[in-house]
């Protein structure tokens, strides 16, 4: 049986409400096929609700510095192997307007209770992997905000003992270490991330 998965596309009709409705679209049947799958998850131009609405604590300057950290890892051959679509992340002006770096087809609004914006992730890939997402996140709705990598790798199941499915392993071992080296220099640059956040609370406790 064909198995499927949501594309994050919202139909016009429900755009504007709280839980707007998704597609889907048929999933890829090769690991070729998911990893180059760019038309479901890269290149969507339908909005999400939400898209583009402030973030409390959510500066320019805060997403630039997490966005260079995240991309001179993901791409180590440099600027030139960044898809165009993701450069301008890594040259995010201190002074630059937010509002058009939150929307599709790189950014996208996580949604919380009533449709309230709780977060944005942003599909920045990486030189192996197209799907990994660079996630803000408001812990309180206070503006505490925490970095996270997103492997979005969970979702295609393999057999171990097949060629495909070795190859995938490899590359969730990948983005696993690729995540930790980001959140880790994220750290070290004073970004908070969510270890960093469980640690200040229990020092405090």
């Amino acid at each position: 049986m064909q198995a499927f998965f949501p594309s994050p596309l919202v139909t016009p009709r429900n755009r504007r409400g709280p839980n707007p409705r998704l597609t889907f679209r048929r999933a890829p049947e090769t690991l070729e096929e998911y990893v180059s799958h760019r038309r479901a998850f890269l290149d969507f131009s339908a909005p999400c609700f939400g898209d583009g609405l402030a973030m409390k604590g959510l500066t320019s300057s805060l997403l630039g510095r997490a966005c260079r950290i995240f991309l001179t890892l993901a791409y180590p051959d440099g600027e030139a192997a960044i898809p165009p679509n993701r450069r301008p992340y890594l040259h995010i002006a201190e002074d630059q307007p937010l509002e058009g770096l939150l929307k599709a087809p790189v950014g996208q609004a996580v949604l919380g209770e009533a449709g309230k914006v709780r977060g944005y992730a942003f599909r920045l890939g990486s030189c192996d992997y197209p799907h990994l997402k660079l996630k803000v996140t408001d812990c309180d709705d206070n503006g505490t905000l925490v970095f996270g990598v997103d492997t979005h790798d969970a979702c295609l199941n393999l057999d171990p003992g097949s060629p495909e499915g070795a190859r995938w392993a490899h590359i969730r071992a990948s983005n696993q270490r690729l995540k930790e080296k980001v959140e880790q220099l994220w750290e070290a640059e004073g970004l908070p991330t969510f270890n960093s956040l469980l640690r200040r609370q229990l020092e405090q406790a």
